[in-house]
């Protein structure tokens, strides 16, 4: 998932790839050593974005249990929403803030009155292949209010349509933005085990 090369908003590394965004910048290291992961982030200054990954949550030896692994896609999460935030609304978060968002999406629950997420929502009835080479995983994710009922699920297809992986996943969650979550971390997962490296992941969350 490269983006284009460009100085980073925060502190205007000329190089601002997924790695530095997410891990390497000194806001974002900050955050993962304010985390309960408590993480010196430089031990991975030499390392890929792919690196990152395998560590946290592939390999046996400092794979993070499963229920810390949802607050770890979580944190990511928060930290692309906050990059996102300063660069298209001018809106400046401290740590605090990109912290407790992650939590909030994984423990808030929405009001009775709130209507069913189940009802689905497309902004586009196209589906587009990705490019040459690439694979583009969909994912999605639902959870009733009402009813408790969740699901959450993802199909993984290459330039010429054909399906890699799909899987269909039902997990004890709480609201409408933790299965998004899962849905998202279950085919990263997916991804970081079959080794892809050129990945579009594609979510209506």
């Amino acid at each position: 998932m490269p983006t284009q090369s460009a100085d980073c908003t925060r502190c205007k590394d000329l190089s601002e790839s997924i790695m530095h965004t997410l891990v390497l910048c000194p806001f974002a290291s900050r955050v993962w050593f304010l985390s309960q992961f408590w993480v010196n982030t430089q031990f991975f200054s030499s390392k890929s974005f792919m690196d990152w990954m395998l560590f946290w949550l592939v390999n046996p030896v400092s794979k993070l249990p499963e229920r810390d692994q949802c607050l770890f896609v979580a944190v990511l999460w928060s930290l692309c929403q906050s990059r996102n935030n300063l660069v298209f609304q001018d809106v400046k978060e401290n740590h605090t803030a990109v912290l407790m968002r992650a939590k909030a999406m994984l423990l808030t629950r929405k009001s009775i009155n709130t209507i069913s997420t189940m009802i689905p929502t497309s902004i586009s009835d196209r589906w587009m292949p990705p490019p040459t080479g690439w694979i583009k995983s969909n994912t999605y994710g639902a959870y009733d209010i009402v009813s408790g009922d969740n699901g959450a699920g993802y199909v993984m297809k290459d330039f010429t349509n054909n399906a890699t992986f799909c899987a269909s996943i039902v997990f004890h969650v709480q609201s409408a933005e933790e299965a998004e979550a899962r849905a998202i971390w279950a085919g990263l997962k997916k991804v970081v085990e079959q080794k892809f490296t050129h990945l579009i992941l594609e979510s209506d969350a």
